[in-house]
């Protein structure tokens, strides 16, 4: 039974698993992380990246508020938020972009 692209996409972060990220998001998907936005072409690089700090993406304090989701997330000592942004079918569709705050 499929859940849904949210699920989908957060379970994608969870894994550091760039290509299950992948297919939860829309052709137009980005990712803006300090300013710099990754296309779907540029995220396993990210991912890869970001997999230097740890195996796993631990998700918490997950809120939706209509078409906007929050959630804090760590990696290793890497610790952020993020502010993703659904497509027209909500959490059922596409993710459309994702706004990455860290230290």
């Amino acid at each position: 039974m499929k859940t849904g692209n949210l699920d989908g996409y957060a379970k994608g972060w969870s894994a550091l698993d760039a290509a299950l990220i992948l297919a939860n998001v829309s052709e137009t998907y980005t990712l803006t992380d300090r300013g710099r936005k990754y296309s779907r072409k540029e995220l396993p690089a990210y991912v890869a990246d970001l997999k230097r700090n740890g195996k796993k993406m631990d998700l918490s304090h997950i809120a939706v508020s209509g078409s906007d989701v929050w959630c804090r997330w760590q990696v290793g000592h890497k610790v952020g938020a993020g502010l993703i942004t659904l497509g027209k079918n909500g959490p059922n569709g596409p993710i459309e972009a994702e706004q990455i705050f860290n230290t």
